[in-house]
């Protein structure tokens, strides 16, 4: 399997944010999460990640590590050295409760993802037929069948509508695939059953999950998180993107990981 060439990375805000963790801390039926769109967060908030220029095809630690200082830095906006509890937390389920805009999956295009047609699909197969689809769709208008399919793959927040995904920069399409993945696995298995396709992903209340995550990663129990403390979180991402990545046989547990297992592993 090969992924195409990407011009950039980015430490997704998810980092500090378990993907398992994530992926069970579905809200009750009928639940509706707020989303802070609070005018003070910074952009790194809104937009859900920050890109850096340094990465093609696969990421490494060199990337991983100067694209954490980026995201503390743009987090730290009063330059104290420091990022709290409330203020990460705040910035970090800015975009984590969002749902995805519906998308015509149904057991009938199954077969788009279930490559085997085994009826389970299975991370390596997603992100192979995501891939697939966003090659395809490059340059397609927003009316084409292409276009159609790759919204299937595509993590499209409810009220922030992608207005053309065959439009997206090729890492920020594969993030996108990699939360859709997450979204639709709603049981937190790693598999994505026919019947989770087909379904509605349902909407996270992730700001608990994410809390507890903070105070394990504040290892001096301070009450902040400090640059390193960030910088540590995205390279032990890394680590589990590279295992995935082998798990999966794309890659080695020596190789660095293709982007997409990343932003998965991360936790976007």
């Amino acid at each position: 399997m090969t992924y195409p060439s990407l011009a950039a990375t980015a430490l997704c805000l998810f980092a500090l944010a378990p993907v398992q963790s994530l992926a069970q801390s579905a809200a009750p039926q009928g639940a509706t999460p707020p989303v802070p769109t609070s005018v003070e967060l910074p952009d790194v908030c809104r937009m859900g990640y920050v890109a850096i220029e340094s990465v093609e095809d696969a990421v490494s630690a060199d990337a991983v590590r100067e694209a954490a200082r980026a995201h503390f830095a743009a987090m730290d906006q009063d330059d104290s050295g420091t990022v709290g509890r409330e203020e990460a937390v705040a910035c970090l389920t800015a975009t984590a409760a969002a749902r995805p805009a519906p998308a015509d999956r149904s057991d009938m295009n199954v077969s788009n993802a279930d490559l085997d047609g085994d009826g389970a699909i299975t991370r390596a197969e997603y992100f192979e037929a995501a891939r697939t689809a966003f090659e395809a769709a490059r340059g397609s208008d927003l009316a084409s069948q292409e276009v159609v399919v790759l919204r299937r793959f595509i993590f499209d927040p409810t009220g922030r509508s992608i207005a053309n995904p065959a439009e997206l920069a090729p890492d920020d399409a594969m993030a996108s695939a990699a939360r859709m993945f997450d979204a639709l696995d709603a049981d937190g298995d790693g598999v994505v059953s026919t019947g989770e396709w087909a379904g509605q992903a349902p909407q996270r209340d992730v700001e608990a999950v994410v809390t507890a995550h903070f105070d394990e990663l504040d290892a001096d129990g301070s009450g902040d998180l400090s640059e390193g403390e960030i910088e540590d979180a995205a390279v032990a991402a890394l680590e589990r993107a590279r295992r995935m990545a082998a798990e999966d046989g794309v890659g080695s547990q020596t190789e660095d990981p293709p982007i997409v297992y990343y932003r998965y592993a991360s936790g976007f």
